[in-house]
C-alpha cells in the first residue's frame, strides 16, 4: 500500500486498510515464516485465494503454498492503486493495482491485476481475509521463466 492509493468515499475502517497492507507486505516476503503468517494471521481458517483458475483453500494450504509461489523469483512488490467498496460495510472490496516481479536473470516484469477481497469481521479491530480473488495476465511472466 502507499500514500498514493485512492480510497473510496465510503469509509474503509483503518483495521481493514492495515489488513490489506499486511497482506500485500507479507505476500511479497520470501521469509520462511511468511506463509505461516498469511495462513494463520491474515486469512480465516477457511480463507481462500483464487488467482485466475487456481484455488488455494484454507489457512493450512495458504501457509504451505506461499514458499513454492515465491521460489521462481528473486522478489516481488504489489502496489494498490485504487480501492472500491461493494457495500456500506466495506467488507467486500475491489482493488486495482500492479505487481513488479524481479527475476533471477535480472529482468523486472510489471503486470496489472484486479482483485476482490471479502473481509471477515471488517468492523472489528482484528479483521481477517475470507477471500482474495485476483485476475491477472501471467503470459509475459511465464514466457520469461520459460526462456531461461
Amino acid at each position: 500500500m502507499s500514500t498514493k492509493t485512492e480510497w473510496p468515499s465510503t469509509p474503509v475502517p483503518q483495521p481493514v486498510k492495515d489488513l490489506i497492507a499486511k497482506f500485500m507486505d507479507i505476500g511479497d516476503t520470501k521469509s520462511e515464516e511468511a506463509g505461516q503468517r498469511l495462513g494463520y494471521e491474515v486469512f480465516t481458517s477457511d480463507g481462500q485465494i483464487i488467482v485466475n483458475k487456481r484455488s488455494i483453500n484454507g489457512g493450512a494450504e495458504i501457509a504451505a503454498t506461499h514458499k513454492d509461489q515465491m521460489a521462481s523469483i528473486k522478489g516481488r512488490r504489489h502496489r494498490v492503486d485504487k480501492v472500491y467498496t461493494c457495500n456500506d460495510k466495506a467488507d467486500d472490496l475491489l482493488l486495482i493495482g500492479s505487481v513488479e516481479r524481479y527475476l533471477y536473470n535480472g529482468q523486472t516484469l510489471e503486470t496489472d491485476w484486479a482483485a476482490r477481497l471479502v473481509i471477515d469481521n471488517a468492523s472489528s479491530e482484528h479483521p481477517r481475509l475470507k477471500l482474495f480473488n485476483a485476475w491477472s495476465d501471467f503470459s509475459e511472466f511465464v514466457a520469461a521463466l520459460n526462456s531461461n
